[in-house]
């Protein structure tokens, strides 16, 4: 069973923030007063080649240096997509808040 963590981008002050699961209920159901220009980003339970933390909006590289491709890291109907099938090694290189410029290179 994976571990349910959350991460919010504030637009405001442009900084990524931790987001507890408390505050997440809080965020979510009882419509409770957190900023509103934060943008919640779940953990996909799954870590990178060294080790680090998979978000939903972080930037992925796949295979080594890339070789497969850069991906966003998304939500779809069957869980998170991080790019294709094929490639074991994804490396996060950063978000797509702080680091747009890594999707438009891989373009």
């Amino acid at each position: 069973m994976r571990e349910i963590k959350f991460r919010a981008w504030d637009k405001d002050i442009k900084k990524m923030l931790e987001v507890n699961f408390y505050q997440y209920i809080f965020f979510q159901y009882l419509h409770y007063t957190y900023p509103q220009d934060n943008t919640l980003m779940q953990f996909t339970g799954l870590f990178d080649k060294e080790g680090k933390e998979i978000y939903e909006g972080d930037i992925v590289i796949e295979g080594y240096k890339g070789k497969y491709g850069t991906y966003e890291v998304k939500w779809n109907v069957k869980g998170f997509n991080l790019g294709s099938e094929d490639g074991d090694e994804y490396e996060v290189i950063g978000n797509i808040y702080e680091n747009p410029e890594l999707l438009e290179r891989s373009k």
